[in-house]
């Protein structure tokens, strides 16, 4: 099993970690800029099931699947995202497969313990207003 603490090295790059982001991180969105040097592909995260909050999406486990993209980034940005993310008290990062090139990888996504009241985006495609 792995452990959710020890992170998810690139199999090509053992300093690097591959993270799945499916909103205000996207390309095009105003915090891309955390990912400007990254590189990025498209993906699918699967059992995810994405929320349309007032400013930004959130995602919990679920039956769906979510499309964004997963970037391959270092240790100093990990740690830079997950005090954008508020992680461990806002988001918590949890490794999730993922679809990238026809090919599964798993990858960290930041995620929500609950739904709340807010309406399930059905095709799992955030996009900003």
């Amino acid at each position: 099993m792995c452990n959710k603490n020890r992170g998810v090295r690139s199999m090509t790059n053992p300093t690097m970690h591959q993270v799945f982001v499916y909103g205000t991180l996207k390309r095009g969105c105003y915090n891309h800029s955390w990912l400007q040097s990254a590189k990025g592909y498209p993906a699918i995260a699967k059992q995810i099931d994405l929320y349309a909050g007032p400013h930004y999406p959130f995602a919990i486990r679920g039956q769906g699947q979510a499309k964004g993209e997963v970037y391959e980034v270092n240790e100093a940005i990990l740690k830079k995202l997950d005090d954008l993310e508020g992680h461990p008290h806002y988001y918590h990062r949890e490794l999730t497969s993922v679809i990238v090139d026809s090919k599964a990888i798993e990858a960290w996504i930041y995620l929500n313990d609950k739904a709340y009241s807010y309406p399930r985006i059905a095709n799992g495609d955030w996009q900003p207003s």
